[in-house]
């Protein structure tokens, strides 16, 4: 990166849970950085970052925040997809619009993001892409279909640029997530249903019990962290700092996902 300036940001569902956690980190390390949501006015108010308007549903706000957010910062040399959402329901009873929206969000708006940050990343001989996924990409959740099949798919277009890009300063990261205790399970849209009911409300329980669980992880690594970064886990500082990348990062609370992105950044000035 150069020199002369900081690291410039771009962060996707910068307004709450993990996207929040990478805001704080990243500014308090002088980091500009440029955080978008559906709705500004729930945005941090914190030096070195930029509200930014932007609705992942609606290609033309993409583009048109992006365009803003760009001149403003004269470039971007990270992109970090981490908006997100997800609907409950059983997969053959999903209506198609919900299915819709969901890729929309996860899949078409972050790499529309990708295709408009490449051509500046690639001029300037630097860039970094993150791609925060899950790992129900890999292990599919039930009545999860659709957000699965497209963390999924956003899984597999990163694997795919990190292999087209090879050989060039532009790198690509895929951060997989685990459980997280954010608000994120209990945000998620359910649609209802006549049958498997007692299933759907064991699966759901199971998954609000894990996330609850997490939060004790979280505060476990948080604490390790405030003794040393690389102790905790170590993997976010070998990031950046090596010359091969690894493709997918597991991540197992929320405090580590924060934790990760704020070690590696700083390797890019």
């Amino acid at each position: 990166m150069e020199s002369e300036r900081p690291p410039t940001v771009l962060l996707t569902g910068a307004s709450s849970g993990i996207g929040l956690e990478i805001v704080r980190l990243l500014a308090a390390r002088g980091c500009e950085v440029w955080g978008t949501s559906r709705d500004a006015a729930k945005l941090p108010q914190l030096p070195h970052f930029h509200p930014l308007r932007m609705d992942l549903a609606d290609d033309a706000s993409i583009r048109e925040s992006f365009a803003q957010a760009q001149r403003a910062a004269g470039g971007f040399d990270v992109l970090i997809n981490n908006a997100g959402s997800a609907v409950f329901g059983p997969t053959a009873l999903m209506p198609v619009e919900m299915m819709r929206e969901q890729f929309q969000l996860l899949l078409h708006g972050p790499m529309e993001l990708v295709r408009l940050s490449l051509p500046a990343m690639r001029q300037r001989g630097c860039g970094l892409i993150v791609n925060i996924t899950s790992l129900a990409g890999t292990f599919p959740i039930p009545y999860m279909a659709a957000y699965s099949a497209a963390k999924g798919a956003l899984s597999a277009c990163s694997q795919c640029l990190r292999l087209e890009l090879a050989g060039t300063p532009v790198r690509v990261v895929d951060v997989q997530p685990a459980d997280i205790n954010t608000a994120f399970h209990t945000a998620t849209r359910r649609v209802a249903a006549d049958t498997d009911r007692t299933r759907q409300e064991a699966v759901w329980e199971i998954q609000r019990r894990n996330m609850a669980a997490a939060a004790v992880r979280g505060r476990s690594s948080l604490a390790c962290h405030q003794r040393s970064e690389s102790a905790a886990g170590g993997y976010g500082g070998q990031l950046l700092s090596s010359e091969t990348w690894p493709v997918r990062g597991a991540i197992s609370t929320g405090g580590m996902a924060g934790l990760v992105l704020a070690t590696i950044l700083p390797d890019l000035r």
